[in-house]
């Protein structure tokens, strides 16, 4: 066999033979585990950040972290 054989060939087919079934097609996912230090706060982000200054000192939570 030449180099461009084997370079332009892919695996054969294997007839009756078939993958196997994985979690994922299954529908079962598991979330990512973060091992350094990262957390997600996905939950807090629909409230969201004030569009204005005005919006911003109205809230004493963004008015102290302003001042800070």
């Amino acid at each position: 066999m030449t180099q461009e054989e084997v370079v332009g060939s892919s695996a054969p087919a294997v007839p009756g033979v078939s993958r196997p079934h994985t979690r994922l097609q299954s529908g079962i996912r598991k979330e990512k585990v973060y091992k350094d230090g990262t957390v997600r706060y996905s939950f807090l982000t629909t409230s969201g950040e004030p569009w204005s200054t005005s919006e911003a000192l109205a809230d004493k939570n963004w008015k102290a972290a302003m001042d800070a």
